[in-house]
């Protein structure tokens, strides 16, 4: 992630001068059942009985920390921040028809490439035949904003292509629009600003397209225990970007106190969880949203149907009582359920927290959703998996869910996927990049059967890095105790057992993130897998831009082999010349497939290769970056 350490000295606290405050009460600072706030005045009525407790917790550490020192103590925060300056989808999305923001799209005859702040046109068929040629370039950044801004997402609907990044001189997300012309021609159309916090995660993507709908979700800190000098606490609001560029940007409210759900447990640094929702295809760019008070440590999934959002609970003794030690409990998580539809929001309380997005699915008009204890909550670490039918998700507050099933783990950092009919979940995840790690242990993989009663364990060979459902299989990869790439295809049906396997020892994977990975069937019993690589030789001479798509040939009951591999043969990370979002920080390749079109972005260039003889073979390529800077 994009992090900077901001040391900020909160306070000296000194021997003289201390302030003593009022216990204050608790009962305005959570609702018992879900509504909205009522009016401005409940809206700051909330918020002020947040500053007092805030300046009664102050006040007793001054107490407290006076007793035991007879000289001021520095308090230093730490925080994170970036570094300041359709059903057609290519993408590897986690639900069928929910395309969320990725780097390269395809629409019409065209992909479109998001790159480095320049949004790229390649014209892929033409006259019903094939061709690879690029069009057209615009950079993102207009001439006359002059702004520091990340370009991280992209996502198109028909002729609209659209943009999402962050604009740290003014704390708000940014949201454009292009067109695309009939000739790949793309010009800049219009966009908007909407204060919040940065929304950027290293996992999970901060847009999507649902049902020609635009989604993008937005924190924004709404009172701190240790506020920022340098930022105001303001509701949602957004300007459109004229022609004057932000010298003269009006801002406007996009949601109204009445759209901002009560929180329903007490946190000491609430966050307005906003969900914005937009209309890409009307002239005026049609934007709304619907906000929740609740903690920061949060996780979202998005489905057909509705936003899902997991936030943590707060002990209350915790709030007021600084002696309290406290009893080892299970953690409680709160999740939201907000409707797309625009009914009102549900909420329900589980054990445990969600680990990532993955941990989230919906089927048959239930979520099934795993969690996980913590390690310092509970002498036992379990895992809890719950399925929770629309019934679950009430307007009250109070009882929490039983879990469909609990069990044991070795560990809380897991690595988990749903399938149609199995949980599947990895115990002994290995953090940190995975293609620089020494490995001293193999792991082992549970599935447990989401309507039965049934659970199976598998040890594999290696590590579990990636779990993708492919069909009716699991692709399962990592690296062995040799330090060399491994794959294990399961096979789901009937019974589930390991159907082929493959080692390789020329590379490793290079991002594990869910869009990097990419599978196409190529016939009942062969398909081929593409995963971003580095060669081992690059890693060992610290030559990281040595990078590569690499396809693997799937066979039932053979082993997994080598089909190809598409490479750069120039440096991917060529520098281009450039002002501001000079990274893409969710990667610079992806392996994707278009009927019997295989291709590979790899960095500045775009490959297209063929399946002959269960083999993958390079046709054509186009180098479109420096292709277009030559005209």
């Amino acid at each position: 992630m994009k992090l900077v350490l901001l040391f900020t000295c909160l306070v000296t606290l000194l021997m003289s001068g201390c302030s003593s405050f009022k216990q204050p009460s608790l009962s305005g600072l959570k609702s018992a059942h879900v509504t909205t706030f009522q009016s401005q005045a409940d809206f700051d009525n909330y918020k002020e009985g947040m500053h007092q407790l805030h300046r009664y917790r102050e006040s007793e550490r001054r107490k407290q920390l006076l007793e035991h020192y007879s000289e001021g103590v520095e308090f230093i925060e730490v925080t994170g921040s970036r570094i300041a300056s359709s059903d057609l989808s290519i993408t590897n999305n986690q639900v069928d028809n929910v395309d969320e923001g990725g780097i390269i799209k395809f629409t019409g005859d065209y992909l479109i490439i998001l790159r480095k702040g320049v949004i790229y046109s390649v014209k892929i068929t033409e006259n019903s035949h094939d061709i690879l040629h690029a069009k057209s370039k615009v950079e993102i950044n207009q001439p006359s904003w002059n702004q520091d801004v990340w370009y991280d997402e992209l996502l198109v609907l028909k002729d609209t292509l659209l943009v999402l990044g962050y604009n740290y001189g003014l704390d708000a997300s940014q949201l454009l629009r292009f067109n695309l012309g009939s000739q790949g021609e793309i010009t800049y159309r219009d966009g908007i600003l909407i204060k919040s916090d940065d929304y950027f995660s290293g996992s999970n993507f901060g847009s999507r397209i649902v049902n020609n709908k635009y989604f993008t979700y937005l924190p924004i800190e709404l009172t701190s225990e240790y506020p920022s000098p340098q930022k105001a606490s303001v509701l949602p609001q957004f300007a459109k970007i004229t022609d004057e560029g932000f010298s003269a940007l009006k801002w406007q409210s996009i949601i109204g106190v009445k759209d901002i759900y009560k929180p329903l447990d007490m946190q000491l640094s609430p966050i307005l969880h906003t969900v914005i929702v937009c209309d890409p295809l009307t002239v005026n760019f049609d934007c709304g949203g619907t906000a929740v008070v609740a903690s920061g440590e949060s996780e979202y999934f998005v489905s057909n149907s509705a936003f899902y959002l997991s936030t943590s609970i707060l002990h209350e003794e915790r709030l007021t009582d600084f002696q309290y030690e406290g009893v080892q409990t299970q953690a409680v998580s709160r999740l939201f359920k907000l409707p797309h539809s625009g009914e009102v929001m549900g909420s329900a309380l589980v054990k445990g927290k969600p680990r990532n997005q993955f941990s989230f699915m919906q089927s048959e008009g239930a979520l099934h959703l795993l969690t996980v204890s913590e390690a310092h909550s509970t002498t036992e670490i379990n895992a809890l998996l719950y399925k929770l039918p629309d019934v679950e998700f009430g307007q009250s507050s109070d009882s929490i869910v039983r879990p469909q099933r609990e069990w044991s783990v070795a560990t809380e950092y897991i690595n988990n996927r749903f399938t149609n009919e199995w949980l599947v979940l990895d115990e002994n995840l290995y953090g940190g990049h995975i293609e620089n790690r020494y490995v001293e242990q193999l792991d082992s993989l549970s599935l447990t059967h989401l309507s039965r009663d049934e659970q199976l364990t598998f040890d594999l060979p290696h590590t579990v890095d990636r779990i993708e459902p492919i069909g009716d299989k699991l692709f399962v990869s990592g690296v062995n105790l040799q330090e060399n790439y491994s794959v294990s295809i399961i096979n789901l049906a009937g019974s589930p057992s390991i159907d082929s396997e493959g080692v390789f020892d020329k590379f490793l994977e290079k991002e594990n993130i869910s869009h990097a990975f990419n599978y196409q069937s190529v016939t009942d019993n062969y398909g081929i897998a593409g995963i971003t690589a580095l060669s081992k030789a690059s890693l060992s001479e610290e030559m990281e831009d040595d990078l590569s798509i690499v396809y693997l040939g799937v066979t039932s009951n053979a082993s997994v082999s080598l089909a190809g591999q598409a490479k750069a043969k120039v440096n991917p990370q060529t520098f281009i010349d450039c002002e501001v979002s000079c990274s893409d920080w969710y990667g610079n390749a992806r392996p994707f497939y278009i009927g019997n079109r295989v291709f590979a972005l790899v960095g500045d260039v775009l490959i297209e290769s063929r399946i002959i003889d269960e083999q993958v073979i390079e046709l054509v390529r186009v180098d479109y970056v420096h292709d277009l800077q030559m005209h």
